[in-house]
């Protein structure tokens, strides 16, 4: 937390405006400060004190003591007056606590600095000293467990409230207090707690222990941790620990049973041979609805049965978590399942936690941006990316490429507007699936088109399909128009068998290669054209 320090200089003719401008860079937030980040100091003009924000901590420096005597002491403002000159001008305000140092007139600047840094310093440590407490206070009555402090004569100087509604006193009745007095009951049956101390003082390390208290309801059982409380030279000055009742252990059943119907995920608790234990209302909602009684359901014949794992996400010898899919309605739902193991106080296996959380909508979100980030948004074909990536990964695989291009396309556009050519882009991608739809048929950007069968074409296949795709692709203009452009497509074929023995595949070379053949084919349409 940051704190805000005002700064507000008050001295007699010019010296306010003098000790301003020597003093600013030792109290101005600074990196070479090494207190700057901790707080910061604003300077406050006197003439203006209206700029002085209520609630801060206020340093004065002044050597005016009428300027002193009037200053607005109170809850709102904690001041820090520092007073220069002579002590006997202020010596009954000093006393009575009114004024927080006395600095002489004249003294060396770098001095006078120190005392500037110190009185920060001090103002700093004050918040500190009040934020740690309330930090310390807030944390401790925050937690629903006993906790508490003593020293070396086993004597409380702190407790939380728990410990105040355990006890039922209050913790200024606590404090200064032994164990007898405290739980109400003879020296000789807090020896217990006395002993655990000097073993937790003698080990100088947390110690763990089960401690029955004898309370008025009767005896009870506490699961206690204790730890030494070291001071700043090292040496153990008390100890601390924090109790909770267990004497009631046995009801955690029902909790137990309301805490896992509440969690809003399927959740499924087996014993250490994996029989069902527990399973709350979602997972027999989602999976098994009615028919099973909980107790006889069998989880590991259901798993193999209806789960199929889709990817193992983490497995070590606590923790085994899988993606895995079902279906439920007719529709496949994917979950993560997560299957935890039990230890108990001893270490030993008491069970399993199996949670399942349903990742379908992500998974549906995810097949959608992968489809997005691969295909080509005006036809649906595939992408150059996407076609990249599929030829490098069956370069060892026989392959055919066919590289295609629309003849005259850019006339299209010219005579028809890009509307009409986007039509003729769309339906031409429609006909090249439709022909090849053995093959992964891209959208290579413009008007250019590839398709990537994994086995050899031969040539009378090629140019059945080929004249097809013409014929189509002609289709889309009337020949008795008057505007009748002729468009066609031309279609270059390389057949590959695979990377070489040494893992060789040239990509590059490959398309190149059948961009060639193309442009064969497009210069006799050209010249037919004509």
């Amino acid at each position: 937390m940051h704190l805000n320090i005002s700064l507000v200089i008050r001295l007699s003719g010019d010296k306010s405006t003098e000790c301003f401008d020597k003093y600013k860079p030792v109290v101005s937030k600074g990196a070479d400060n090494d207190y700057a980040s901790d707080f910061t100091v604003k300077i406050i003009n006197p003439e203006h004190p209206g700029d002085c924000p209520r609630k801060c901590d206020v340093m004065v420096v002044t050597d005016e003591t009428d300027f002193l005597a009037g200053l607005p002491f109170g809850e709102d403002i904690k001041l820090y007056p520092v007073y220069i000159g002579d002590s006997e001008d202020v010596k009954e305000l000093f006393l009575t606590g009114k004024i927080y140092d006395i600095w002489p007139e004249n003294e060396d600047d770098e001095i006078r600095k120190v005392r500037f840094d110190r009185v920060l310093r001090s103002i700093k440590s004050v918040y500190d000293a009040w934020l740690y407490e309330n930090i310390l206070t807030t944390m401790n009555d925050s937690v629903p467990d006993m906790i508490w402090f003593k020293d070396m004569n086993g004597l409380h100087w702190r407790v939380n409230d728990a410990f105040c509604e355990a006890v039922n006193k209050t913790k200024d009745d606590c404090r200064g207090r032994d164990h007898s007095y405290i739980w109400g009951v003879p020296i000789e049956e807090g020896l217990a707690c006395q002993d655990s101390e000097e073993q937790v003082i003698k080990a100088g390390r947390t110690c763990e222990f089960e401690e029955p208290v004898k309370k008025v309801e009767g005896l009870k059982l506490f699961k206690v941790y204790k730890s030494p409380i070291y001071d700043r030279f090292g040496d153990i000055s008390g100890t601390t620990g924090i109790g909770r009742d267990i004497t009631n252990f046995n009801n955690m059943g029902l909790e137990l049973s309301l805490l896992v119907e509440n969690i809003p995920i399927p959740i499924l608790i087996l014993s250490t041979d994996r029989k069902t234990v527990r399973m709350n209302g979602l997972f027999g909602n989602s999976f098994i609805g009615d028919m099973v009684v909980p107790e006889l359901f069998e989880y590991e014949k259901w798993k193999d049965t209806h789960l199929r794992t889709t990817a193992i996400i983490e497995e070590t010898d606590e923790t085994v978590r899988y993606e895995a899919s079902i279906k439920i309605g007719g529709r496949k739902h994917y979950y993560v399942v997560n299957e935890k193991r039990i230890r108990d106080y001893f270490g030993n296996t008491s069970g399993y936690f199996c949670f399942f959380r349903d990742v379908t909508d992500e998974k549906v979100y995810e097949k959608h941006i992968i489809r997005m980030a691969n295909t080509d948004a005006l036809t649906g074909l595939y992408n150059r990316r996407y076609f990249y990536d599929y030829i490098k990964e069956h370069s060892a695989n026989e392959m055919t490429l066919l590289y295609m291009d629309l003849d005259f396309f850019k006339t299209v556009n010219d005579t028809f507007g890009h509307t009409r050519g986007d039509e003729v882009l769309k339906k031409t991608a429609d006909f090249i699936k439709d022909i090849y739809a053995d093959g992964i048929a891209s959208r290579l950007g413009g008007d250019e088109y590839a398709v990537v069968l994994l086995r050899k074409m031969e040539k009378n296949e090629y140019t059945k399909k080929e004249k097809l795709l013409q014929e189509k692709v002609r289709s889309l203009f009337r020949k008795d128009n008057k505007d009748y452009l002729g468009v066609t497509i031309s279609v270059g074929m390389i057949v590959s068998d695979g990377a070489s023995s040494e893992g060789k595949f040239d990509i590059d070379e490959f398309l190149f290669n059948a961009d060639k053949k193309m442009y064969e084919a497009k210069r006799k349409h050209h010249s037919e054209h004509k």
